[in-house]
């Protein structure tokens, strides 16, 4: 068990913000500073195998978002 500076592999995220993805592209954040937290999984593994390429799409959004709302 263990988490990654995910802030470092998404640069809208703030510093300090950490989670993990899984196997099958799942992936899960949270982002104190900003105040947000992800969770986000599949149904189905990407092919090819590797990160889904949907979640840098899918947190850009939230994170722009969340810019709106603060």
């Amino acid at each position: 068990m263990g988490f990654e500076a995910t802030a470092e592999h998404y640069p809208a995220l703030g510093q300090g913000a950490f989670g993990h993805g899984g196997a099958g592209g799942q992936q899960a954040f949270a982002d104190p500073r900003n105040g947000l937290a992800y969770g986000y999984g599949r149904r189905r593994f990407p092919f090819p195998v590797g990160p889904a390429p949907e979640n840098a799409r899918l947190i850009r959004a939230v994170c722009a978002a969340a810019a709106r709302l603060g």
